[in-house]
C-alpha cells in the first residue's frame, strides 16, 4: 500500500445524510434528472475530519504538501479561485503544485465554469494526471448558487477524477480540482471534455390514431475545437505573444453558430506589431479585426493581397495595454465543413528606427521600375547631298563651289543639381482630412529613388513628428517608397511637400 491507504468509516449520520441527498438530487437519469453523483464511496482519509454534506471527505481539512520531482509550471496559473475560474475546455500542461525541483510546495486548486450549458444534456469532465502517481484528484461540481452537488474523491480510481453532470438549467456550472491523498510529487495534468445529447425513450400512447410528434433535435457539440478554446469573445480573449506560431481552427465551441476567435497582444509604445493569418486549409478565408485597449475598432483586412485569402494588419503602438485581434471566417463555412479548418496565427513586434542587420537595398512591397532603355548612338548623316548622275555632254562648262559645313546641334544638357522635399506620414485620428497635433507616425521607412534610373538617392525614418526632410542630387522627379504602406508614388518637381494620410476604419463590431 502507498500513501492512498485510507480507513474508511462510515458513520449512521453521514449515511443518513448521503441517502438524504442523493433523494433529493437522482430523481432519475433521463431528462428529470438534476445531477448525478460518481463514484458514491464515502472515503475518508486518517487524517480527514468527518464528511461534507455530499458524504464525501471534506477535503479543506487536511494540509498536504507536495515535493516537486521536476520543475513544474502551468498553463493557467490564475485560476485558483472560483471568481477566476477559466472557461472549461480541454486543457493540457496544467499543474497544481508550480514550482522548481525539489521544492515543498502546498498545491492550489483550479476552478473552471460551464456557462450556457443545454437543459438535458450530459457533461463529461475527467481530470487525468499525466504522470503515474504525481497527482491524485478530486473533483467538485458546483450550481449556480455554488452549492456542491457532485463530487469525485475516490481514492481507487487510478489517481484521476471524473464526473458527469446531467445540466438542470444553463449554469454557470463550476468544477473544483484538487489534490486528495498526502502524498504528491507535482508535474502536470489534462482536463478532457465532452458533452452527450440523451436519447429520449418515447412515450406510448394510449391512442394509436393520434400523429406522431417530432421532436427538433438540439445543437450537436462538434468535437475537435483548438486547445485555446473558448475564446469567443474580448472577456475570454486567448493571450498571445510575439514570434509564437499558434495553430488553430473555426470548429465553434460549444456547436452554435460561426467560430470567432478573440486574441489579446500586450503592447508598449514606440513598437511595430504586425499579426497576420498563414497556412489556411483548403476553403478557408480568414477575416481580421484589430480594437485597441478600450475595444475600439482600430483596422481590420479580409484578404492580404488579389488571391490571397490569408490576413494581415500592422499597428503602431502609441499605449500600453492590450491589443485585441478577432479572427473569423465572416459565416462563410458551413458548420460541416468546419472539421477541416485549420489555421495559423503569428504576430511579430520590431523596433522602428532600428533597420535589421545586413538588410538589403530592396525592401519588401518594392516595386522596381524598369530603368528607360539607352538610344544606340547613331552616326552623323552626311551634310552632302549624294549627287545624281548626269550624262555629259560636249561643250558643257562644269563649276565649282566651296562648300560649308553647318555648325553640329549641341545636345540637351542633363539637368543638375539638388532638390529638397518634406514627407509626412499621418494617422487622421479624427478624421478631419487634416494633419494635427499628435497624429505623426515615427518609425516608417521611407527610400526615395531616381524616376528614370531607378538609383537610391536618399533613405530615412520619419521622426517623432512622422516627418523627415530629403535633400536629393536631382532637380527632376523621383519615387517615393513607403514598404510598410505598400506605396509607390511619382514626386513631381514642383511638390515641395507629401503628406501620406492614413485613414480610421469603421468596422463593425464582430465578424458577421
Amino acid at each position: 500500500m502507498n500513501a492512498k491507504k485510507v480507513l474508511l468509516v462510515a458513520s449512521i449520520g453521514g449515511l443518513i445524510g448521503l441517502l438524504a441527498f442523493v433523494g433529493n438530487v437522482m430523481l432519475s437519469h433521463r431528462g428529470t434528472a438534476i445531477a448525478s453523483i460518481v463514484n458514491p464511496i464515502q472515503s475518508l482519509s486518517v487524517h480527514q475530519a468527518a464528511p461534507n454534506s455530499l458524504g464525501y471527505p471534506n477535503l479543506e481539512a487536511t494540509t498536504i504538501m507536495c515535493t516537486l520531482a521536476t520543475t513544474t509550471a502551468t498553463t493557467l496559473p490564475n485560476i485558483t479561485t472560483i471568481e477566476n475560474a477559466a472557461m472549461i475546455a480541454n486543457y493540457t500542461g496544467l499543474a497544481l503544485a508550480v514550482g522548481e525541483k525539489g521544492q515543498q510546495i502546498e498545491p492550489q486548486k483550479n476552478f473552471f465554469r460551464l456557462d450556457n450549458a443545454i437543459i438535458g444534456w450530459e457533461y463529461r469532465v475527467q481530470a487525468i494526471p499525466d504522470g503515474v502517481g504525481n497527482y491524485n484528484l478530486a473533483l467538485i461540481v458546483y450550481d449556480r448558487d455554488r452549492n456542491p452537488i457532485i463530487t469525485d474523491a475516490n481514492p481507487f480510481d487510478g489517481n484521476s477524477a471524473s464526473v458527469v453532470l446531467l445540466a438542470a438549467n444553463t449554469g454557470p456550472y463550476y468544477f473544483e480540482i484538487s489534490q486528495y491523498s498526502e502524498q504528491c510529487s507535482g508535474g502536470t495534468y489534462r482536463l478532457v471534455v465532452s458533452s452527450v445529447q440523451p436519447t429520449n425513450t418515447p412515450t406510448p400512447t394510449n391512442t394509436p390514431t393520434a400523429p406522431t410528434i417530432t421532436s427538433t433535435p438540439a445543437p450537436t457539440w462538434i468535437p475537435g475545437f483548438d486547445q485555446y478554446e473558448p475564446n469567443f469573445d474580448f472577456d475570454t480573449a486567448t493571450t498571445v505573444a510575439p514570434a509564437v506560431t499558434y495553430n488553430l481552427n473555426f470548429v465553434p465551441w460549444g456547436g452554435l453558430g460561426p467560430d470567432n476567435d478573440y486574441f489579446r497582444l500586450w503592447i508598449k509604445p514606440g513598437l511595430f506589431f504586425a499579426c497576420e493569418t498563414l497556412e489556411l486549409s483548403p476553403g478557408v478565408d480568414t477575416n481580421m479585426i484589430l480594437y485597441d485597449v478600450n475595444r475600439n475598432l482600430v483596422s481590420g483586412n479580409d484578404d492580404r493581397s488579389l488571391g490571397d485569402y490569408s490576413s494581415r494588419l500592422s499597428y503602431y503602438a502609441t499605449y500600453e495595454g492590450w491589443l485585441y485581434i478577432l479572427v473569423g471566417h465572416g459565416g462563410r463555412m458551413d458548420l460541416r465543413d468546419t472539421a477541416n479548418s485549420s489555421y495559423k496565427l503569428r504576430c511579430s513586434m520590431t523596433i522602428p528606427g532600428t533597420p535589421a542587420a545586413g538588410q538589403p537595398t530592396s525592401q519588401p512591397g518594392d516595386k522596381d521600375i524598369t530603368p528607360a532603355p539607352t538610344r544606340t548612338p547613331q552616326p552623323p548623316s552626311s551634310p552632302v547631298a549624294t549627287p545624281t548622275s548626269q550624262p555629259v555632254t560636249e561643250n558643257v562648262t562644269l563649276s565649282f563651289r566651296p562648300l560649308t559645313v553647318p555648325t553640329p546641334i549641341a545636345p540637351t544638357p542633363t539637368p543638375s543639381g539638388f532638390r529638397t522635399f518634406r514627407v509626412i506620414v499621418f494617422y487622421d485620428t479624427n478624421n478631419d482630412g487634416l494633419f494635427g497635433a499628435g497624429e505623426g507616425i515615427p518609425g516608417f521607412f521611407i527610400r526615395v529613388l531616381h524616376a528614370v534610373t531607378n538609383e537610391e538617392l536618399a533613405r530615412s525614418y520619419t521622426d517623432d513628428q512622422g516627418q523627415q526632410s530629403f535633400t536629393v542630387p536631382t532637380p527632376g522627379a523621383v519615387r517615393l517608397l513607403i514598404p510598410l504602406l505598400g506605396m509607390d508614388r511619382l514626386v513631381d518637381p514642383s511638390t515641395p511637400e507629401v503628406k501620406v494620410r492614413i485613414v480610421p476604419s469603421t468596422l463593425p463590431a464582430t465578424i458577421p
